[in-house]
This record gives C-alpha cells, structure tokens and sequence, in this order.
C-alpha cells in the first residue's frame, strides 16, 4: 500500500475549506496523481472541525463525507468522486512550550503538562506523538528539553516532524539529524500558518509512504512507522523558500496584531 500523507495540517476559521482540501487532492501530478492521499490534522486547542464534520455540519461545498472506520473520514469531491482521508488529531503546547502532536486520536489533552508526561499520554490514548520541528523552537532551553526526550524515550515513542516552515537552504538541524541517527522516523508536513491563504500550502510538503501490507488502514499505516514497518518513507513536495518564508511570517504576524486589536 501506499499513501501520500500531509501530517501536520491545521483548520482555521479564516480557511475555505473546500479550497484546503482540493488543493491538496490537485496538488502532485504524474505518477503520484493517483496515490491515496491522506490528510493529517493537528487542531489548535479551539478548533474541532474533525469532530463538526463527524457531526454532520454543512462545512463543505464541494465534498461529501463519508464515515471511513471510528478513526477517519473520507472527503469525496463531487465533480470528480477524487476522494482523500481525513485523519483527526490535535496540537498541544507543553509546559516546556514545545509544540507537540497527537495524531489519529480523537482524544483532547491537557495543555501545560510536561512534554514526556503528554507523550505517554497520547500513547495510552493510542495516538501518534509527534514532536515537529518549528522556527526558533528546538533552541536554547527548549532544544535541551527535545534532546533529552530523544535520550531518554526511543525510536517506537514517538515521530519526529520536518514542515514546510523549515526554508529552502537551511541547514538539517542538529536535533533532527541526531534523531535520524538514532533511527527516529521523520515525517513532513505542510504545517499552514492562521491566516487567509495559507489553506493553499496544504499538501506543499508531505510524506509519500509505502509498506508491504496492502490490508492496512492509513491510521494503521502510520502507526506502523512507530515499529519501523514501513519500507520506505520520503518527502515529497517542497519546502518554502527563504522569501516566501519571510513573506508567510509577516502575514503571519499581521494576522495576530488585527485579531489582537479588534
């Protein structure tokens, strides 16, 4: 089997949604125009768009949703029956103000608990801990908490995240490369910031996935990554480029000073 999964993905009032998910069903070509695509959420603490679209809530236009299993949704576009899989998931700052995910749990968690702490939690949740790179985050103070989680927890803990808010040119980061080394699995995503437009980065950078087991749901695929079962794992896509980083921060930073004065 094999699946191209978007896995670090956010919904955000201020997306068109149907825009989010068409852009990432069109967004490869050739080869991989035909490949299962998977998109992976990681909601901030006030958005439950997964759980409003389970529900039944008319969010979309252009899609229909179908129950996949108790952990998934499929999103079937109407004029084409192109479908993707929604997976659920949420994104917590610890007390430490790491950034990490649970993947493919409907489960919430409790924001402020110390980084390990949260990982065994999602873990006993079933979820996917993931532990994403991000601009600034895995320095000082903050990079020696990541350092001794992958000291002190193993490759089958948790996954480590890339996104495409690491620019073009920029070095491999020291604790990315000293978790390859230790054989943690690293997986990509796009990792959209909350302002208008920014539903047009989903799928910009992925991982495309394959294993031996063609009877294996993607929420299975990726838990697998955690016993080191899949053959092969890579990034696809691309990553911003210093300029269109710089771009995306500033209307990144303008978008929170007009919320914080209105």
């Amino acid at each position: 089997m094999e699946i191209i999964a978007d896995t670090h993905l956010h919904l955000y009032p201020c997306f068109g949604l149907d825009r989010a998910f068409s852009v990432f069903l069109d967004r490869f070509q050739g080869e991989e125009a035909h490949v299962e695509r998977v998109a992976c959420l990681a909601e901030r603490y006030d958005c439950f768009y997964y759980d409003r679209l389970r529900a039944g809530e008319d969010l979309l236009s252009n899609f229909i949703v179908e129950d996949a299993d108790e952990n998934s949704l499929v999103l079937r576009r109407k004029n084409d029956n192109r479908a993707l899989t929604l997976l659920p998931g949420r994104q917590i700052i610890t007390l430490e103000r790491i950034e990490v995910l649970a993947l493919c749990t409907t489960a919430t968690f409790t924001a402020d608990m110390r980084a390990a702490d949260l990982i065994r939690d999602i873990r006993q949740q079933n979820g996917i801990p993931v532990l994403p790179w991000s601009p600034g985050k895995w320095f000082g103070g903050r990079g020696r908490v990541i350092d001794g989680l992958l000291q002190s927890f193993t490759p089958g803990d948790f996954l480590v995240g890339d996104v495409s808010l690491r620019p073009v040119g920029w070095p491999v980061p020291l604790l990315m490369r000293k978790a390859r080394r230790l054989e943690y699995r690293i997986i990509c995503g796009s990792d959209p910031l909350p302002f208008s437009e920014e539903e047009n980065s989903f799928g910009m950078y992925a991982s495309r996935i394959e294993t031996v087991d063609n009877d294996i749901t993607p929420a299975m695929m990726l838990s697998s990554l955690l016993a080191n079962k899949a053959v092969n794992i890579a990034g696809l896509g691309r990553r911003s480029t210093p300029f269109a980083l710089f771009h995306r921060l500033r209307k990144n930073a303008g978008a929170k000073k007009k919320q914080t004065a209105g």
